[in-house]
């Protein structure tokens, strides 16, 4: 029997048209497709909110409302999943991403920690539904590292 494992992955990682980080993104994904896991695609939350955004608005009420919602919408798929007998070893976002920052996250000045306003709603959301997925960050100033950590949650999930 196939094993039933996947990870939610960011559109930025998917799609190297939103992405200036294209071999980074590439050594990512090849690596977790060549270890059978599965990709599930997280939409982009500033494509999606569809507004031509000045870093300003990232971090508006209302943009920080958005993502809340679409928290929930991403929170409803993983339970689907875990629903349907998945193994669901995590949701990756991007360091130093407004939106999906894990550890750490940046204004439009300088990078800084804590997390994207996404991945905050994320982590709020599972706690309020008592259960968790690992957020992993994906750091393409690292990718030898993101790719060691990946690898390490696939063997030992």
């Amino acid at each position: 029997m196939k094993e039933k494992r996947i990870l939610f992955v960011p559109h930025c990682i998917l799609n190297p048209d939103v992405s200036d980080k294209t071999r980074s993104t590439s050594e990512i994904v090849r690596m977790i497709t060549e270890s059978g896991v599965g990709i599930v695609q997280l939409p982009c939350p500033i494509i999606e909110y569809n507004k031509k955004l000045v870093k300003e608005t990232r971090n508006s009420k209302e943009y920080g409302e958005y993502c809340r919602q679409l928290s929930i919408k991403i929170l409803c798929d993983i339970k689907k999943y875990l629903d349907a007998d998945y193994k669901v070893l995590g949701v990756l976002g991007v360091e130093f991403s407004v939106s999906c920052g894990v550890h750490h996250t940046r204004t439009s000045k300088r990078k800084m920690p804590g997390k994207g306003t996404l991945m905050r709603e994320l982590e709020s959301g599972m706690m309020k539904r008592e259960f968790q997925i690992p957020l992993i960050p994906a750091n393409f100033e690292n990718v030898v590292s993101t790719i060691e950590k990946l690898n390490s949650l696939i063997k030992n999930n």
